[in-house]
C-alpha cells in the first residue's frame, strides 16, 4: 500500500516523494540555467539599445546633412536668380541705351545740329546817300 497523504507517519514507502523531487530539480536547473540566460538577455538588450541608438544617431546626421545640403542648394538659387535678374535689367538698360543713342544719331541725320544752324542776323540800319542811292 503506498502513503497518500502529506505527513506520513513513515511505512518506508515514498509514494509522492518523487515527483516532488523532480519538480525541486527542475526549478533549481531552471534557476541555474535561468542567470546565464538573463545575463545573455540582458546583454543582447544593451546590444539591440546600442545599434538603436546608432541607427538614431545616423539618422539625425543624415536629416542634418540633407537640411544643410538644402540650404547650400537654396542659396546657389536664389544667388543665381539675383544674379540673372541683374544682368537681365543690365542688359535692358544697355539696349534702351543703344536705342537712344541710335535714336539720337537717326535725329541729327534727318535735321542738322544746332551748332550748324544759320544764325540769324540782326537787321542793319539802311543809309542812304545824298544821292539816294540804299547802302548796306
Amino acid at each position: 500500500m503506498s502513503c497518500k497523504g502529506l505527513h506520513c507517519p513513515g511505512c518506508g514507502d515514498s509514494g509522492g516523494g518523487g515527483g516532488l523531487l523532480a519538480l525541486v530539480a527542475v526549478v533549481i536547473i531552471a534557476a541555474i540555467i535561468a542567470r546565464p540566460v538573463m545575463h545573455a538577455a540582458s546583454a543582447v538588450g544593451h546590444v539591440i539599445a546600442e545599434i538603436l541608438h546608432v541607427l538614431l544617431i545616423t539618422a539625425e546626421t543624415a536629416g542634418i546633412a540633407a537640411a544643410a545640403i538644402g540650404a547650400i542648394a537654396l542659396a546657389a538659387y536664389v544667388t543665381g536668380r539675383i544674379r540673372d535678374g541683374r544682368a537681365h535689367r543690365r542688359a535692358v538698360r544697355q539696349a534702351a541705351e543703344r536705342d537712344l543713342v541710335a535714336d539720337i544719331l537717326h535725329r541729327e541725320r534727318l535735321a542738322p545740329p544746332v551748332w550748324h544752324a544759320t544764325v540769324i542776323q540782326p537787321e542793319q540800319q539802311q543809309i542812304t546817300t545824298p544821292t539816294g542811292d540804299r547802302q548796306c
